[in-house]
This record gives C-alpha cells, sequence and structure tokens, in this order.
C-alpha cells in the first residue's frame, strides 16, 4: 500500500487473495467472500491502506463476466462494483489519486469509468479499437491515462477534465439499451436484443479477440423500437468460424457498447 509499507496485498491464480500487516512476514487469507476465479490484478488504494480494489477473469472458468469488488477495511468485507460493466475480463483497475471515488478499468472490450467508486460504468473514449486491454497506466504529474492493447498498439487519454467526464456522464441520455445476448455460450445462432430511445444510425458487428471485424450484422440508420439480430456464426464470407469468443459491438451514434460471447460448436 502506497501509505503503508507494512500493509501487502496480493492475488494468487487460484483465485485467493491475501494480505500480510508486517511487510510480508505473515499472510492472512482474505478471500472467502470472493469468487473463485482467476485474480487478474489486485491494488491497494493509493490514499487509504484499508483499501484495495481486486479484479477477476472467469474465462479459466467458463464464466464470460467482469468481476470488481472493493474493500474499506483489509479484506474483511468486500462489495462486488462490477454494476453495469460488460460481460468480459477485467484485467486491471487504477484508483484515481487525485479523485475519491473515480477508478478505470481495464478489459477485453475497452477501457470503462466509474465516478461513484463502482455504482456504475461508462466507456471512456470512443476510438479504441475492439481488442483487449490488458495493461493500464495513469501518469498523474500530466494526468494522461495509458492503455495498452492486445496487439493493437497503445492509446492515451487526457484525463485532466475527470469532473467534466463525470459530470457530462451523469447527465447524458441513454439513447440506446442492450436488452441482452443469448443462449451465451451458442452453438448454432445468438440473439442480440437492444433498444433505440430515438433515431440514429447503428453498426453491430462482430469482432475476433485480435479486433478483426468478422461480420456486419447491421449498418443502418433505426427508428426508435426494439430490435433483435442473430448471428449463426458465420463471417461476412458465409463461412463458419472457429470455435471461441467473440465480442459484440454496438455503436448508436457517439455510443457503444460491446460484449463478449462464446461460440461452441
Amino acid at each position: 500500500a502506497p501509505t503503508n509499507s507494512n500493509v501487502v496485498y496480493a492475488g494468487t491464480d487460484d483465485g485467493n487473495v491475501w494480505i500480510s500487516e508486517d511487510a510480508g512476514g505473515t499472510w492472512n487469507l482474505i478471500s472467502g467472500q470472493l469468487p473463485t476465479l482467476w485474480v487478474t490484478y489486485l491494488t491497494a488504494d493509493p490514499v487509504n491502506d484499508s483499501a484495495a480494489v481486486v479484479s477477476y477473469s472467469g474465462y479459466k472458468m467458463n464464466q464470460y463476466v467482469g468481476h470488481d469488488f472493493r474493500t474499506e477495511d483489509r479484506g474483511q468485507s468486500w462489495v462486488d462494483i462490477s454494476a453495469n460493466l460488460p460481460q468480459a475480463p477485467v484485467n486491471k483497475v487504477v484508483i484515481d489519486p487525485d479523485f475519491p471515488g473515480v477508478f478505470y478499468a481495464a478489459s477485453d472490450v475497452g477501457v470503462f469509468f466509474t465516478s461513484d467508486s463502482g455504482s456504475s460504468w461508462s466507456m471512456l473514449g470512443d476510438n479504441l479499437p475492439v481488442s483487449g486491454v490488458m495493461d493500464l497506466i495513469l501518469h498523474q504529474p500530466t494526468r494522461t491515462l495509458v492503455a495498452a492493447t492486445h496487439g493493437r498498439s497503445m492509446y492515451l487519454i487526457d484525463v485532466s477534465n475527470v469532473v467534466t467526464i463525470k459530470s457530462a456522464a451523469a447527465i447524458r441520455p441513454v439513447d440506446f439499451q442492450l436488452l441482452g445476448i443469448y443462449p451465451n455460450p451458442f452453438n448454432s445462432d445468438v440473439t442480440i436484443r437492444f433498444k433505440l430511445n430515438k433515431s440514429l444510425q447503428v453498426e453491430a458487428a462482430i469482432f475476433d479477440l485480435l479486433g478483426r471485424k468478422i461480420r456486419v450484422l447491421k449498418n443502418e440508420k433505426l427508428s426508435p423500437a426494439e430490435y433483435r439480430l442473430k448471428w449463426d456464426g458465420k463471417n461476412s464470407s458465409n463461412t463458419a468460424t472457429a470455435s471461441g469468443t467473440y465480442l459484440v459491438r454496438l455503436k448508436a451514434g457517439d455510443q457503444q457498447i460491446a460484449q463478449a460471447i462464446s461460440y461452441v460448436k
């Protein structure tokens, strides 16, 4: 912990989380309330040694969800702060040292931020490729957040106006909603259900984990209504794709939502 070198948190790939309060002399297990998933990242709060956030991936356990949990009492209790994060692994969480309650999360479908300690999340920026974000670094002096993707280069965004971002997120209207993607996993076809609250240009597309566009399901201006799209596991050449994990991305106007799906033949 940056404020107390005696407090050390550790996450292990068997799903356990540990704490040492004597600089590593002894360790106590503190993950009894947490899921048994792959720990991807664990970070102590930069200004409070009793607080920490842990992120998980469920891929190893065939669970395609994102998980974040926060403790305020050195792991005696944990709160699920996943909220509306996409159903995809979270690979890293950065706690903003300058703004209490502001966290940044790197997921397999982009970068997200919360301004209320994880009660709700919004996508940060709109020009990242559809690829897993494996690392995030916040350069505090310049308020620059750098994202490293899986094979699609690195990107940066100025978060010096984080207060403005917070205010915009709070008042931004919800122009469209993802109502569900099912079944997931699927072996014949998958249904994508969404709702538009006003007329918008909509693109619904399937990507692989390298960010390559596999299939465009819809790309046109749509009127306010509920819609259902189906993907049969085939690419744009009408050839069956391989089993694996893919990303569904819905773009409506300047807003977008992405979610991981699993194709099992």
